[in-house]
């Protein structure tokens, strides 16, 4: 366990890098991998909504704006937010990996 924990955040890191990397090369070129159309449509009418889950028309529509309703640069910033998110979480699951998930007798 140990030696995998040492590489395992380098990992995760590097995973990240190629991931964002081959998104960005191809989000232009009509890679699908969402329901596109379905969160254009709830950010563009965030209100009209009814019984909405969450509040994911609502921050869309704020990056929408923010993109001034250029769909090239709404994929750009969702990519940049989801990046950030991404490398957000890597202190937090490198924190659970070494002391929720150590135990001593896998670990010599």
């Amino acid at each position: 366990m140990a030696k995998l924990y040492k590489y395992s955040i380098d990992l995760l890191i590097l995973i990240t890098v190629i991931i964002s990397t081959i998104f960005f090369f191809n989000f232009n070129k009509g890679l699908e991998l969402s329901d596109e159309s379905y969160l254009l449509l709830i950010s563009m009418y965030p209100n009209d909504i009814i019984g909405r889950a969450n509040n994911s028309g609502v921050i869309g529509n704020i990056l929408l704006q923010l993109a001034d309703n250029n769909l090239y640069f709404f994929r750009i910033l969702g990519g940049l937010l989801l990046i950030i998110s991404s490398f957000a979480l890597i202190n937090p699951i490198s924190n659970f990996l070494k002391n929720k998930l150590y135990i001593k007798k896998f670990c010599k």
